[in-house]
């Protein structure tokens, strides 16, 4: 069974990725693809001595300017498949490999996944850093790896006073703990996702235009669309070395990531494309869809002008109007 990883790195993350890279080494990973979307000339360099040092094992395509996580796992993919490889596994460039991850994986598929299925079946490791998928694991239930259906941009009226509470007095979250062995998703992260590389005459690439945030989860909602199967495997796990933007340790009550993302293109793409997916793949009653739009809106607008963010009510408005007209194309508005 001879694994390639695909990993895309970006900005100034050598300190991260140097972690990640060491970690699959001693995994005896077979081959490390890895995309540089765009890096900073230290890191760049960096990347180079270590792609000297493991000519036989690092493969690295450099990517002028930051193109996003679309392209950068697309173009890893399409170099992954040129491989003498048979199986994938994609990380981001702060997903570290606990010891033993990989074993794990390579368990569960040959005990599990028989041959008829292998080129439609995926599996992925557990993410510590992500609440939703332990809290899946922990209660053996693959929708909450998703948002709700009929949310809007992550709203659902439903879970107004659990989100109301957990800013007024929030409580001490312990780390959940994991019975259940695996677990049947409907889409997942690209993080921790492993597969035989005749899944991709199955589905599409990723998509380009989603440039990123949502396009892992319409790229891997396709496997399931087509007849496959996603298994979350809790044995095979994976540390997030860095917190997601929209995951701080502590939300305060007017925290909102339109407000306190760091650039007005994560607003906009993350946005945009996670209205345009919930809108596709999760809306099955338009009036529940409706009312969490309203009050969303209602309740974002009221943060902004508190907050005095009127820029960024802007930006959300064109991210709104833009996932609502079905334009999911690249903005060069909005450049990273």
């Amino acid at each position: 069974m001879k694994i390639c990883s695909v990993i895309v790195s970006y900005d100034n993350r050598y300190n991260l990725l140097s972690q990640v890279i060491n970690s699959l080494l001693k995994e005896q990973i077979d081959k490390i693809i890895l995309v540089d979307n765009g890096s900073v000339d230290e890191s760049r360099t960096k990347i180079e001595v270590l792609r000297a040092k493991y000519a036989s094992k690092i493969i690295v395509h450099r990517l002028e300017h930051n193109e996003g996580s679309a392209m950068g796992f697309k173009k890893g993919l399409e170099l992954a498949l040129h491989t003498d490889c048979d199986y994938i596994w994609i990380l981001d460039d702060d997903n570290n490999p606990v010891q033993g991850a990989l074993n794990s994986l390579k368990n569960f598929w040959t005990s599990n996944i028989q041959a008829r299925n292998s080129e439609t079946t995926a599996l992925c490791s557990l993410r510590s850093g992500r609440p939703n998928f332990l809290d899946a694991i922990k209660k053996n239930d693959a929708s909450l790896i998703l948002q709700t259906k009929n949310n809007f941009a992550g709203f659902h009226i439903r879970n107004l006073f659990l989100k109301l509470k957990e800013r007024v007095s929030p409580s001490k979250q312990d780390a959940p703990e994991v019975t259940a062995p695996a677990l049947k998703l409907n889409a997942t992260a690209y993080g921790g996702l492993f597969f035989h590389k005749k899944l991709l005459e199955h589905i599409r690439m990723p998509d380009v235009n989603y440039v990123l945030y949502s396009d892992d989860f319409e790229f891997t909602y396709q496997i399931p669309l087509n007849g496959g199967e996603i298994w979350l495997v809790s044995s095979s796990k994976v540390e997030d070395l860095e917190a997601s933007h929209y995951l701080p340790l502590r939300k305060k009550f007017l925290y909102h990531s339109v407000f306190d993302a760091k650039t007005d293109a994560t607003v906009y793409y993350s946005f945009r494309n996670s209205i345009y997916f919930s809108r596709r793949y999760l809306l099955d009653n338009k009036t529940i869809r409706f009312v969490n739009k309203m009050l969303f809106m209602l309740m974002i607008s009221i943060m902004g002008v508190l907050r005095g963010k009127l820029s960024r009510l802007r930006v959300l408005r064109e991210a709104i109007r833009d996932a609502e007209a079905g334009r999911i194309v690249i903005n060069p508005k909005y450049r990273l």
